[in-house]
Parts: C-alpha cells; structure tokens; sequence
C-alpha cells in the first residue's frame, strides 16, 4: 500500500506575530481540504508567546520592551514560553487521518518527535500519564504533563494542542539553549519569585544543548536541519508516511495575512471577536 503523503514546510525565522497566523491558517484550512502538514520555523525576534487563557498582567510588558523581546498570544493553552535560538514545530492534521482524543493524538505525535530526537543521540523520553497537574507559575516549562518529552525527568519539549472543526494543531518549542533567568526576567514577580522560579525551572526543566546536541548560539541556524531532518525520520517511522516539501497555498496565505493584522499583532486578541 502506498504510503500517505504529508506536507512538509521549513520556514525562516519569522516575527510571533507571523508565525501564530500562519500555524492557525493552516489548521483552519486543514479542517476543508485535509491537507496533513509538518511545519518547522523559527523566531525573530526572540518572542514570548503567552497561552491563550494567560493574563497580560502576569508579564513584565516594559521589561519585554527593554530587552527587545516581541510578544504573542497563541492560539493554543498553557503558560509563558520565551522562543529564543530555538526550533519551534507545527503539526496539523484532518482528525480522519488521526483520530482519538487530545491525549490519544498528542502521545502519537510525541512519541514521533521522541524517535526523532533519539536519532541525534538525544536520552528522550515521554513523561507517563498523570493526573491534572495545577501549578500556579507562569512559565510553561516549570512542569512536565502527560506524554510530554522529558530527557532524565526534566521537561524537553513544551507542546500544546487545539482542535478546529475536523482538524487539529500542536505546535511545540524545542529549546537548543537555557533561557531560564531571561525568561524568570520577563514576568511581573518581586525579585525573590523570579529567583525562585528560576531555580526551579533549572530542576524541571533542560534544553538540547545540555543534553549533549551539539550547538552553538553564534551559529545556531546551522545546526537546526540536522535535527529537522531527524525529526522527519521519527514521524515517518511512527505514522509510516512519508513528505513532499511545499509552501503554504494562496488562500492559507491570504487568511494568514488577515489573521496577523486583525489578530495576532494584539496581544488580547481573545477578547475580541474572533475573524471569520
């Protein structure tokens, strides 16, 4: 039997702004025409992407200005991640070619992105399914959920999922470097809070370049198609597909342009009515 084929986009580094737009573009269009597609892309500049239900209020705005870090509301739950020198993937799918529920499909997805992360020599893992956890912290990366990636029990890879019509997203951070006291920086939280979380990001929390991928922050464009390339493996031998490089189609493009200008350019946007 013919192997299905997905779609495959690598994107250069792009504003929050942009990036938000086009991931929700294509899960909106993936609902019509049920196009599966892997998208990987990057940021610039560095941006912190707040969850959807995350208040404005928990972020340090003039902090974030000072240090020239864009911000972003995504469409997506969870809490605050800082999208700094790293590798950020999408995944969109008709749910006929995925079904199941959210934790059904998202241990699918990570258990690909483990498989490929284990082909660059990486000790990745899925956290075991757990209990709601509830934590009152503002950054994503202080705790590990159910079939997350974890490298020794320390959270790898922050990935969140939403569904729109027959389709469904998960986009995810993969941090090369630790970003931890910049990120503790950017939240509106008396000194010793910041410091506290810091400390435990750093117990909870590592990235590839502490793990042992080898990466340099100078150069760090030129270590990601290796482990694009690598990530691709996984999903082929996991959902045994295989991919044809693309773009995004005119109409994606177009609803895209319209999303970033009347959405994702405002970070309260979830107040607003959504476009149509």
């Amino acid at each position: 039997m013919k192997k299905k084929s997905w779609r495959l986009i690598i994107d250069n580094p792009l504003k929050g702004s942009r990036n938000m737009a086009v991931d929700e573009s294509m899960l909106v269009h993936c609902s019509r025409n049920q196009i599966p597609t892997l998208r990987f892309y990057k940021w610039e500049p560095a941006c912190l992407s707040l969850g959807y239900f995350q208040k404005t209020e928990e972020v340090d705005l003039e902090g974030c200005y000072e240090q020239g870090i864009d911000l972003v509301r995504r469409p997506t739950g969870g809490r605050a991640v800082l999208h700094k020198n790293e590798l950020t993937y999408s995944v969109t799918i008709p749910l006929s070619i995925l079904p199941g529920k959210l934790l059904e499909t998202y241990k699918v997805l990570s258990t690909a992105l483990t498989e490929g992360l284990k082909l660059v020599g990486l000790p990745a893992q899925l956290t075991p399914a757990k209990k709601k956890l509830e934590t009152n912290s503002a950054a994503c990366f202080d705790v590990a959920s159910s079939y997350e990636i974890n490298s020794d029990g320390k959270k790898l890879i922050g990935s969140a999922q939403t569904r729109r019509g027959e389709a469904l997203l998960q986009h995810g951070s993969i941090p090369l470097f630790d970003y931890n006291k910049q990120l503790t920086s950017l939240f509106s939280l008396p000194s010793n809070r910041k410091k506290a979380l810091e400390r435990i990001l750093g117990q909870k929390a590592t990235s590839l370049e502490q793990e042992g991928f080898p990466c340099s922050e100078e150069a760090y464009l030129d270590n990601i198609p290796q482990l694009e390339k690598a990530i691709i493996k996984g999903f082929e031998k996991t959902l045994d597909i295989n991919f044809s490089a693309g773009r995004i189609s005119k109409e994606e493009e177009e609803f895209a342009q319209k999303l970033e200008k009347e959405k994702y350019l405002y970070l309260d946007w979830k107040k607003e009515r959504r476009p149509e």
